[in-house]
């Protein structure tokens, strides 16, 4: 699995739509919270998928609150 910090903004660009492009901190802030994230899942489960699918789980549940009122992003549909 390759989980890197250009793969995963590529592939949450695909996910979110921007209002406001987001900055390096924001990305990093993000970052951090995939990985977080991926300490808290099922070991055994995420050794069965591949990056893309983890990001775009983890961008589901993680941003799944976001509206265009109260952030700078919004999940595509």
């Amino acid at each position: 699995m390759n989980v890197t910090f250009n793969n995963f903004v590529k592939h949450l660009k695909t996910k979110l739509e921007f209002e406001v492009e987001w900055d390096i901190d924001k990305w990093n802030d993000a970052y951090w919270d995939f990985k977080n994230w991926c300490k808290g899942v099922d070991s055994e489960w995420a050794a069965f998928q591949d990056a893309k699918s983890l990001f775009t789980i983890f961008a589901d549940e993680f941003y799944q609150d976001a509206n265009k009122d109260t952030h700078d992003y919004w999940l595509k549909k």
